[in-house]
């Protein structure tokens, strides 16, 4: 589970906030704990006024944090959504629905580079913040699993890409063995930070068996697996 991450209250002399005449007492941000690429995101800002809601009186701004630089996602004061200041790789992705209780911020179509620290802070004449940590995954492609023979050898080649982050890969006989044979595993790192996986087992039998490579996703708790049926005839001399 990620930890909670504890506010950022250094980012808010950086924000220039509206007047106003009552005071924001806490402010609280959910994010979901998972989630994948292409996925809309829901980030809930949670917070308690002291007095009657005005919604002239509300600022509201979201930031996002990665690498040390801070971008501003959306803001919201003296009753609209305010952009100005949007980061471009926000724009036309997000929609923000204010109430006396919440700001939701909706970012769509979600990418691996939106991983980082999502802050959300509240003016209501005073400024209270929150923040917690967004990690956005990718989903592996499905396994594409090829054997050939090299002298009596069965040589697996277990192949997949376009997922994040790293997954592991384990092989193992179909009715659940354990195989006592070492593999190698290569991974490339590509362009759009996703994986490209491929592993390599070298295996010897004279008896007809079936082998089965698995790629672990762990931050997803789930994988993806492919079995291929060797036949024991080929490795007779």
């Amino acid at each position: 589970m990620i930890p909670k991450v504890a506010p950022l209250i250094l980012l808010v002399p950086l924000l220039t906030f509206p007047s106003g005449t009552d005071a924001v007492e806490s402010a609280r941000v959910v994010i979901p704990q998972h989630v994948t690429t292409g996925e809309n995101v829901t980030m809930v800002c949670e917070f308690d006024l002291r007095e009657d809601f005005d919604p002239k009186n509300l600022g509201v701004y979201w930031q996002c944090i990665t690498d040390n630089k801070v971008e501003s996602v959306c803001s919201y004061y003296n009753g609209t959504d305010s952009l100005e200041k949007q980061a471009p790789r926000f724009r036309n992705r997000t929609t923000l629905a204010v109430n006396p209780w919440r700001a939701i911020l909706t970012l769509q179509n979600a990418t691996l580079l939106d991983s980082g620290i999502f802050q959300c802070t509240i003016k209501y004449k005073w400024p209270a913040s929150d923040s917690d940590v967004l990690s956005v995954s990718a989903r592996y492609q499905p396994l594409q699993l090829t054997v050939r023979y090299e002298d009596g050898t069965a040589v697996l080649q277990c192949v997949t890409e376009g997922g994040f982050p790293l997954g592991k890969v384990i092989w193992y006989y179909q009715d659940g063995r354990r195989l006592n044979q070492t593999w190698s595993v290569m991974n490339y790192t590509r362009s759009d930070r996703t994986f490209l996986i491929k592993s390599t087992l070298t295996l010897k039998s004279e008896e007809e068996t079936s082998v089965c490579c698995s790629v672990i996703h762990r931050a997803l708790k789930e994988n993806i697996t492919s079995c291929l049926k060797i036949p024991g005839k080929r490795y007779k001399c």
